[in-house]
């Protein structure tokens, strides 16, 4: 059946009628916009109320650790510059360090190095001595003849003062990170002993201050005092006894343990006047 024999069957639909796909559109009522973001946020808002977010413990120690560097950063250079003051007025400036062997220039050349290019640079620069090195031990016995013969000197002499001037900028750069060292390396001890001073002061005087952990301490001094001196009666009592048994074995008495009892009214005595000692 075509769709032209189902209209002329049924009829044109009266007036007002709805289509057959308005069916949802009568049973979903119109609202005004302003009542409809109202009914929404009632709908949600159960949810978002009831919804308990969970908590992130990943981030909450990485803030921790940021929290807690950022702090101590700024708080070790307070004190740095604090201390760094006091040391001067008192002491004045540090005097630069002495050279006695090779030990010392090399520490003083890496405390230079460190503090003028850091560990990156400190790194490279090694590496280029390394390799600077080897290849000039390599290559020098090789190119030395060449320098010497008068015609191939024209050309590898330039070269050769290239080399030099290369050399002798390598060797300025390592006598002024010496310098560096020597100059810095002593206020550098100066200022860590300050601080590990400074820090035992501050943890002891905390540990003063807190009333409950000196309590604390007082009664573990106490409870070592009554161990030590129940040890020392226990100790005591074990000489007495066995040089009681030596005494006794000179003087061919028989042991304590072996004497008979006293007698129950003797004994009730030794009791009752123990008890009445004060």
């Amino acid at each position: 059946m075509t769709d032209d024999t189902l209209d002329h069957t049924l009829g044109p639909l009266p007036a007002g009628a709805a289509e057959p796909g308005d069916d949802l559109t009568e049973l979903v009522p119109f609202l005004p916009p302003s009542t409809a973001a109202e009914a929404r946020a009632a709908d949600s808002s159960p949810a978002t109320a009831g919804a308990d977010p969970e908590f992130d413990a990943y981030m909450a120690v990485v803030r921790l650790l940021i929290g807690g560097s950022v702090e101590a950063a700024a708080e070790l250079v307070k004190r740095l510059e604090q201390w760094e003051a006091e040391l001067d007025a008192a002491e004045g400036a540090p005097k630069p360090g002495e050279i006695h062997n090779t030990g010392d220039a090399a520490r003083y050349m890496l405390v230079g190095m460190a503090l003028s290019a850091g560990e990156g640079a400190r790194q490279r620069v090694m590496n280029l001595v390394r390799a600077s090195d080897v290849f000039w031990r390599l290559t020098g016995s090789v190119a030395q003849p060449l320098v010497d013969n008068r015609l191939t000197g024209l050309f590898t002499r330039p070269f050769d003062r290239a080399i030099d001037r290369l050399v002798n900028r390598g060797q300025k750069r390592v006598n002024d990170w010496i310098e560096l060292g020597r100059t810095q390396e002593p206020g550098a001890r100066r200022i860590a002993r300050k601080t590990y001073e400074e820090l035992v002061d501050e943890f002891i005087g905390h540990l003063a201050e807190n009333q409950e952990l000196a309590g604390l301490v007082q009664k573990k001094s106490i409870g070592l005092a009554n161990e030590a001196v129940d040890e020392l009666r226990s100790r005591t009592v074990s000489a007495d006894a066995m040089a009681e048994n030596i005494v006794r074995r000179i003087l061919r008495r028989p042991p304590r343990s072996q004497l008979p009892q006293p007698p129950e009214d003797v004994r009730l005595v030794i009791v009752d006047g123990v008890e009445d000692t004060p």
